[in-house]
């Protein structure tokens, strides 16, 4: 369960809209582009209630990032099998990299949204590790950086073969494969086998 519980609002209330359009304005603008008017704007609320239900822009993207967290929660919860694992990874790659990347340019600014950003990351460690079946705290660490990296790459080399990338992942890290590296699959670019 997420440290902070992300408040509940009925799905068409004002608070709920401003933290879908949050959320959107942070992937399609970036963080230093979202003001409180822009983002109630999207909402199609008065920009005052901004400040009445979460008290600052930053009080914004903090309940966003813990109603993130309880999302992910969840979907960690769903996942019990490496087929399942690989689609928690390759979500967090495709779908939520360009807004957890602009979450980390908020974080650096903002010591509310740092702290709470930890504990996600945190959090999104310790459950890939439950997943992977890892304790080794170097290697989940190791792998956790991997998934961060890979996820940043994604959004500048649109042409990865993250599929193919994420399962030798799995496969190095995870049960299935052990303490042991498996084989890493042919459809991942290798030195000998540059990429087309």
């Amino acid at each position: 369960m997420s440290s902070h519980p992300a408040p509940e609002f009925p799905e068409e209330s004002a608070p709920a809209r401003l933290l879908v359009a949050a959320r959107a304005c942070l992937v399609e603008r970036g963080h230093a582009a979202c003001s409180v008017k822009l983002i109630a704007t999207q909402a199609g609320v008065n920009h005052g209630l901004v400040h009445h239900y979460f008290g600052s822009k930053e009080g914004l993207f903090a309940a966003m990032l813990d109603q993130l967290d309880q999302e992910m929660d969840q979907q960690s919860v769903d996942a019990d099998t490496p087929l399942d694992l690989q689609e928690f990874l390759l979500d967090i790659v495709f779908v939520r990299a360009p807004l957890l990347n602009e979450i980390h340019g908020l974080a650096r600014q903002h010591p509310q949204i740092r702290e709470r950003f930890a504990r996600f990351l945190e959090r999104r460690r310790h459950q890939i590790g439950e997943l992977l079946g890892l304790e080794d705290p170097q290697r989940l660490r190791l792998f956790t950086a991997m998934v961060q990296g890979l996820a940043m790459q994604s959004q500048i080399e649109r042409n990865l073969p993250l599929y193919s990338l994420v399962e030798s992942m799995v496969r190095l890290f995870g049960r299935q494969g052990g303490a042991t590296p498996g084989p890493v699959p042919p459809s991942v670019p290798t030195p000998e086998t540059p990429r087309s």
